[in-house]
């Protein structure tokens, strides 16, 4: 490592071996402020200066009992590298930042009177640390402490982490024109306790530098379509900006989007009616080894739902009608509806592997029997549903009676053609750049995935409050007039989103799903928002529903296939995973919604749990595969991926000697290594180690509605 002092500072060159170059590096006394320059951009009433910056830190968490100053988990940052426009400066402590950004603004703004944008990776894990060393002049959070944006004296700091919904690793890795992608954190090993007088390595200097330099070239990526300004602050916004533009060229859609407008009532219903999608396991083949599992997976659910299914058009309205009558089945087959209702007697049909009622959406349950979160049976069982829902429950379950409380009518009607059709344009794009520019593929890809996200994003925010220098720093104001803000949602010109949308895009996901966990009946294993595993082949089934969905496909106006090489590559259909001729996994366990492993013919796993990095596979191979997939069966700290955060909140920053370093601490995020115990509910485990008691022993049945 070549060092020169310059003026009070040091250069250091350091040399990256990944991309066999020299990077300069400056300190905060040595940095070539006078080689800044800057332009001023304006679009309305914002500006910023045109420079591009990303800044990033380094953190030491010290345990309860690692120092005796604190009696809790704690943390402390120990080296800090900015970017702009790629020149790069570090430093060891908050003092030497103060001073570098300081003298940085006070440069740029000298001829240029605008705020400095500065990009960071998951900023609300840096504003944690940097709050409490400057004043805080405004912060955009969704929720506490989940900053999206921090103005900060001269600077609006901007999280690129909601930007690009992807890990600095994978945003450096996919986006074309990043040189510097990130370097492997293993070889960092965080692990290490570094203090800011800790002598860095070379490897550890290049570490630092490429978080700031990847991140930077990233964002240049966007100028390509945008400038600072014009960039949405979430990776969505590029998605709904696209299709803001193509459904507001036509009036009418403004007129449809303002006469769907959900009153306060409306709108509670549709939060409430609102789920998530499909996943868990049949308890008949939970906390087993199977041989033989196959996988179908629906090809872009979702998409292929907005392309091609009917949703709430206008508004909705309280129908007049008895439970049961034929006109309350008129409007369940006609219309789409919000059912408010209580079933009595609900016990789950014998071929269903996994039950449709979800326990967390019900208003309340008398006399229920549950497993993994999933409804088996209920003495009583209130909820408010979609008339989608409504039909897969008659389907799934049997009950003596049901009783409708309220019954809101809506007309159905697909999404208009301006929407549809981009949506059909982005997926021939997609299509047509799978054996090409790998990385517009994945833009396409990112942005068709984004499509359904935009639509289900809630339209009334609470406000999050940052206080600077208190005891509990954050704070959620509940809104205080939902009419109000229904109503500044629907006036507000950028709007075009009807909330309704999204609630069925779900529902008509799970019936899709359902139509397939039909077809495996009991031979059902696992499920997951569009994927069904199961015993047996049942690939002429799955064939046969494919030709019924291909067989519409042509009756609809924006067509839900590409074409290419003169093949249709149709959206909505079923596809195998794995080789045809073979079954998808050749052992397969599972413990429950979103916990399965598999195991290959030379004995090479591969898990799926929530909250367990996917590299703990390994450990579990040398602890003798599916074996060792059991509950209770705790993977150690540091294999598992997982972590926990401790928040310190300070009033103010303190300068301590610690283990014999002096470290000035502020507010911090301590984030410790902990292990994962595959583990299930008492509740789950009883349903599958015992079954569904006879329902008689619970309380009287006649099946009097929901029979074939």
């Amino acid at each position: 490592m070549d060092i020169t002092h310059v003026n009070n500072g040091i250069i250091r060159k350091v040399y990256l071996e990944d991309t066999n170059d020299y990077i300069d590096v400056y300190d905060c006394y040595a940095f070539p402020y006078n080689e800044m320059r800057s332009s001023y951009i304006e679009r309305g009433k914002h500006s910023c200066c045109s420079n591009v910056a990303t800044f990033d830190i380094e953190t030491t968490t010290l345990l309860k009992g690692e120092c005796e100053l604190f009696d809790t988990n704690f943390a402390f940052m120990y080296v800090w590298q900015f970017c702009i426009d790629g020149y790069i400066c570090m430093g060891r402590t908050w003092e030497e930042y103060i001073i570098f950004i300081n003298k940085l603004c006070k440069h740029i703004w000298a001829t240029i009177d605008s705020p400095l944008i500065v990009w960071v990776h998951n900023l609300q894990f840096e504003f944690q640390f940097f709050r409490d060393f400057f004043q805080v002049d405004s912060v955009f959070a969704k929720d506490k402490r989940n900053v999206i944006r921090a103005n900060v004296e001269a600077v609006e700091y901007r999280c690129s982490n909601a930007l690009t919904n992807m890990s600095l690793a994978k945003f450096t890795q996919k986006t074309k024109g990043v040189i510097h992608k990130k370097l492997n954190g293993k070889d960092f090993d965080y692990h290490i306790k570094r203090y800011p007088d800790t002598e860095l390595t070379e490897n550890e200097y290049g570490y630092c530098i490429c978080d700031v330099l990847g991140l930077y070239e990233g964002i240049l990526s966007f100028l390509e379509e945008d400038d600072l300004l014009s960039i949405p602050m979430t990776s969505t916004g590029f998605v709904r900006r696209d299709y803001r533009s193509a459904v507001q060229k036509n009036k009418k859609n403004d007129m449809e989007f303002k006469d769907s407008k959900l009153t306060p009532y409306t709108y509670a219903l549709s939060i409430e009616a609102s789920r998530g999608a499909i996943a868990g396991s049949n308890h008949l083949h939970t906390d087993e080894i199977l041989e033989d599992v196959d996988s179908e997976d629906i090809k872009s659910s979702y998409p292929y739902q907005m392309m091609t299914k009917y949703f709430p058009t206008g508004k909705f309205y309280l129908a007049k009608c008895k439970t049961g009558s034929d006109k309350f089945y008129d409007y369940i087959n006609q219309w789409c509806c919000y059912v408010t209702v209580i079933f009595e007697g609900l016990r789950l049909k014998k071929y269903v592997g996994i039950p449709y009622i979800s326990k967390a959406k019900c208003r309340a349950i008398q006399g229920g029997r549950y497993g993994n979160g999933k409804v088996y049976m209920a003495e009583k069982c209130g909820m408010t549903c979609t008339e989608i829902d409504f039909k897969i429950i008659c389907e799934q379950y049997y009950f003596n009676n049901f009783e409708v409380k309220e019954l809101w009518v809506c007309r159905r009607k697909q999404l208009n053609r301006e929407f549809r059709g981009h949506l059909g344009e982005m997926f021939q794009a997609k299509t047509d750049l799978e054996d090409g520019d790998k990385f517009l593929y994945d833009k396409y890809k990112n942005k068709i995935n984004a499509s359904f996200g935009m639509m289900l994003t809630d339209i009334l925010h609470p406000t999050v409050l940052y206080e600077a220098h208190s005891e509990n720093p954050w704070k959620v104001e509940e809104i205080p007039d939902i009419d109000k803000a229904l109503n500044y949602y629907y006036k507000a010109r950028a709007n075009f989103l009807t909330f309704q949308h999204g609630v069925w895009v779900l529902a008509h996901g799970r019936s899709d799903l359902n139509e397939g966990m039909k077809i495996v009946g009991n031979d059902l294993v696992q499920v997951d928002t569009d994927s069904v595993k199961h015993l047996h082949n049942y690939r002429s089934s799955f064939n046969e529903l494919n030709q019924k969905i291909i067989d519409k496909a042509d009756n609809y106006s924006v067509k839900p296939y590409a074409m290419k090489n003169g093949h249709k590559h149709y959206l909505g259909v079923w596809e195998h995973e794995g080789k045809d001729n073979e079954f998808t996994y050749h052992k397969f366990k599972t413990l429950g919604a979103k916990k399965y492993a598999s195991e290959d013919e030379n004995g090479k796993m591969s898990i799926t749990v929530s909250g367990l990095t996917k590299s703990a596979a390994k450990w579990f191979e040398d602890r003798g595969g599916l074996k060792a997939f059991k509950t209770g069966t705790s993977v150690p700290a540091g294999i598992s991926g997982r972590t926990s955060s401790y928040y310190v909140d300070m009033l103010y920053p303190k300068t301590f000697m610690i283990n014999g370093h002096k470290v000035t601490v502020g507010s911090n995020i301590a984030i410790e290594d902990v292990p994962y115990t595959l583990g299930i509910t008492d509740e789950w485990l009883q349903m599958v180690t015992e079954g569904i008691v006879d329902w008689n022993e619970e309380f009287e049945f006649n099946g009097a509605y929901g029979c074939e």
